[in-house]
């Protein structure tokens, strides 16, 4: 979870771990203020490249995704049912290959698609797949209670904290394990918060080795 004020950084850091994905699949989404009333519009645009797997769900799961989409008969669905859809969707998109989600101004997100995407991330535990949310600092959104790390961006000098500190064989939280560690730095300063112990960003290495850790 990047956090921070306008302007600050935040999608740079996004593109970035975006620009650097390598083999990954990836998967996004950005939130914007005339679709935050519109429900699952934000889950339409995150998944429209992970159709081709819908075949993979279950009936139930299927059939609530596409009503909820706009892509099938409509029919009543509870969250939990279009929660479970959705992480199974990006579980079976990941089967070929680790995929990286990737949301910007969450803020924006409508409640729908985010608390799907939030219930979602939750369960990403053991399957190749890496959240990486953006969200504007003093806005809500449910992704804020999926438990992922706390990166909060902070500063206006351009330079990337703890960066001449660190190691050289130190990989850097949430995106080490997206490819070779970076030769420089992003051009923002950033400070992370300690994350509590079980919570990943749903990687099975890199945000994994940020668990508990503080950079200044």
């Amino acid at each position: 979870m990047i956090r921070g004020e306008p302007g600050i950084g935040k999608t740079a850091l996004l593109d970035y771990a975006v620009a650097h994905a390598g083999p990954m699949k990836v998967i996004s989404a950005r939130g914007v203020e005339f679709e935050a009333g519109v429900p699952f519009a934000g889950l339409h645009e995150l998944l429209r490249p992970a159709l081709g797997s819908m075949d993979r769900l279950t009936p139930i799961h299927a059939a609530a995704l596409r009503s909820s989409l706009g892509l099938g008969e409509r029919i009543e669905a509870d969250r939990l049912i279009v929660g479970a859809a959705v992480l199974d969707l990006v579980s079976a998109y990941a089967e070929e290959a680790p995929v990286l989600l990737a949301i910007d101004d969450a803020q924006w997100l409508d409640r729908s698609s985010a608390e799907a995407i939030a219930f979602a991330a939750r369960r990403l535990l053991a399957d190749p797949v890496a959240v990486l949310v953006a969200v504007r600092e003093g806005d809500g959104s449910p992704l804020l209670a999926a438990g992922l790390p706390d990166l909060v961006v902070a500063g206006r000098r351009m330079s990337w904290s703890g960066w001449s500190t660190r190691p050289a064989a130190t990989p850097l939280p949430c995106w080490s394990w997206l490819g070779p560690t970076p030769t420089s730095p992003p051009t923002t300063t950033y400070r992370s918060r300690p994350v509590s112990s079980g919570h990943t960003c749903g990687a099975p290495t890199g945000c994994r080795q940020a668990r508990g850790r503080s950079f200044s």
